[in-house]
Formats: C-alpha cells, structure tokens, sequence
C-alpha cells in the first residue's frame, strides 16, 4: 500500500470519527435576479461541539461559466421538526482545477434559514445567502433536499 494513501486514509478515518450526523442534499435557487439559477449539492455534518456544523457546498451558475466550492460553519438547533440555523464561511471560484491560484476568485459569505424534517432523516432546507465576490455582492436564495444519516 502506497504510504502516502494510508496517511491520507489514517486523517480521513480521525475526521470522520470527530464529526457526527452526515446530512447529503441537492439545491437549487435564484442567485442575485431571476434570470440567473444555481444548482450543487451539499454536505454537512456535525461537531463535537452541540449544535454547531460544518458544510461543504459545490455549485454552478446556469448562465455563467466557472464552479464555486465553499466550507462554512453552521450554528443549528434543532426544535422539534424545525432547525434554524446561521452560517459563516468562505469558498472559491473557478474555471477548473489547479495550481495557477490567481485563477481562482476567493470570497466570504453569511446568511441563514431553516431546516424542516418530514421524518427521521428527510428534511426540507430552505436558506438566504450573501456572497462577498470582489465583482461585487450577490445573494443567492436556495431551497434542498436532505438526507440526513
């Protein structure tokens, strides 16, 4: 087995047996007019810390080229079938992968919303959220479907 693998394999294992409660989602959503669509996915799982989450998003842009990635921080109680939350984070824009970094378009992003279980593990996720891009700032209000194992 190739040692570099196996390290990988090692920090991925202690990841994820810190984090808790994988949620897998799809979303899809206006972005700054009506005329402009965005469609990605979404997972997230929770901390040790209660309440608190983490997020990986990727999506794109109908009617723009490029890809965006981004990694927040949620804070999320759950009330019964309700769960609001907040999110803080930052993410990237680009073209296609590699090494050339001034390629890349980095930018912050903050907003909230809610989540509403229908069950044990599916829920409905409704959010807004500002984007902080250098070519100026956007909001992007999104609606998902969730799975949450």
């Amino acid at each position: 087995m190739n040692r570099k693998f196996a390290v990988l394999l090692l920090l991925g294992g202690l990841a994820a047996s810190a984090l808790q409660g994988v949620e897998l989602g799809v979303i899809g959503g206006p972005v700054g007019n009506p005329q402009t669509f965005v469609y990605g996915f979404s997972v997230g799982s929770g901390l040790i810390v209660p309440m608190l989450k983490i997020e990986f998003e990727g999506f794109r842009l109908i009617n723009e080229p490029g890809n965006y990635l981004t990694v927040g921080v949620k804070l999320r109680p759950k009330i019964g079938k309700i769960a609001p939350y907040g999110v803080l984070g930052a993410g990237v824009g680009f073209d296609r992968l590699n090494f050339n970094f001034d390629e890349y378009r980095f930018f912050t992003l903050y907003g909230f919303g809610t989540y509403l279980f229908m069950g044990d593990i599916l829920a409905f996720r409704v959010d807004i959220r500002w984007i902080d891009l250098s070519a100026g700032n956007r909001f992007r209000l999104t609606a998902g479907i969730y799975l949450s194992i």
